[in-house]
């Protein structure tokens, strides 16, 4: 039963339960359709009264800038120039619904366009796929599907790195060709392809190694400094169960309630961390934000007044792994559950390899 008569003449404010903060979904349920319930549920709301404030939606902060607008706008235009060249798959489905009368490869005119015969079995392509030996099947077994190309590659050895290269630079060069841009040539483009797939591996494999040196010591977790308790949160999102607040809405929210819950028990000099790196970035500035986002992270700093000493800390996943097992484990405990000296006996063995490498 909905409990507002005329709600024409209510504020958005008499949807929000004043107790608790949050919305009043009885009420909500009861007053629009199911559509604009789930919408207006995917609203956060501070525990503190804020004013109506206009944000730019298209950057983390709220904040508008002209560097801002001009990449909206950039790729607004990206988008439509998108469109201006269709897909194969739309160009089918085009000319099933009669918009266009023929689907003719542009580059042959010989046969109908379709993915395996625009990048492999069109004979213009003779000069991509006929040097060296490792494509010289080429003109002894034909293919259909992409799919069916793929598996034969895959199955019989072949470097699917090299193909797709090779396959994507075809059809690059094809559509530098039909808006009159410069075009490598197509007998240029089994020698560039494997230039291009071996400077991939070598800046793969320089990544590899500058990332194992400089962050290992990120990878695990910490104890604190005396003085200090640390308290480590994540979220979890399930596909299976509504959800009512984006991801990094429910970072920040499972941020407030942890340092809620330090504060309840008494702890007054403590760290934070979480493996968001977006949020305790937010968390440690000293700017405000205007998105949905920078409310909740504001509600987090006003708990923050009432500690002595309060730290926050960025730590990646590896090094977060109990408090990430323990999110992912939630759909198993129906109930609040605090453990003080023994734990969930499904994190022991993580919580033993924690405690080993900080001590």
């Amino acid at each position: 039963m909905c409990t507002l008569e005329s709600f024409e003449n209510y504020r958005v404010d008499s949807l929000i339960d004043l107790n608790t903060r949050t919305w009043n979904e009885k009420l909500i349920d009861g007053l629009f359709v199911e559509e604009d319930v789930e919408l207006i549920k995917k609203i956060p709301v501070s525990r503190a009264a804020t004013e109506d404030t206009l944000y730019w939606p298209y950057s983390t902060s709220g904040h508008y800038t002209c560097k801002f607008g001009y990449m909206f706008l950039k790729q607004e235009s990206k988008m439509e120039a998108s469109q201006q060249v269709l897909p194969i798959h739309d160009k089918q489905a085009l000319l099933k619904r009669k918009v266009i009368a023929y689907l003719i490869y542009e580059r042959c005119r010989s046969a109908v366009e379709e993915s395996v015969h625009a990048v492999w079995s069109c004979p213009k392509l003779g000069e991509v796929w006929g040097v060296g030996e490792e494509w010289c099947f080429k003109s002894k077994v034909e293919f259909t599907y992409m799919k069916e190309l793929l598996s034969w590659l895959n199955a019989k050895g072949k470097s699917l790195e090299l193909f797709a290269y090779m396959a994507w630079m075809v059809w690059n060069q094809r559509n530098k060709v039909r808006v009159n841009q410069h075009a490598v040539l197509l007998l240029q483009v089994a020698e560039q392809a494997e230039q291009k797939l071996a400077q991939f591996r070598a800046n793969w494999q320089n990544t590899e190694v500058q990332v194992t040196d400089r962050n290992i010591g990120g990878l695990r977790w910490s104890s604190p400094q005396d003085g200090l308790v640390k308290i480590n949160f994540d979220r979890a999102v399930f596909k299976k169960i509504h959800q009512a607040y984006k991801p990094d809405e429910v970072e920040a929210l499972v941020a407030l309630k942890a340092i809620t819950f330090a504060r309840e028990f008494g702890f007054r000099n403590a760290i934070i961390e979480g493996d968001s790196l977006g949020l305790i970035k937010a968390l440690k500035s000293t700017e405000g934000s205007l998105s949905p986002t920078g409310l909740l992270v504001d509600d987090v700093k006003r708990v923050a007044i009432s500690f002595e000493r309060l730290l926050y800390s960025h730590v990646k996943r590896n090094g977060n792994r109990v408090a990430h097992s323990l999110a992912k484990n939630t759909l198993r405990i129906p109930d609040l559950q605090v453990w003080m000296k023994d734990v969930s006996s499904h994190i022991i063995s993580i919580l033993d390899l924690d405690v080993t490498v900080s001590s």
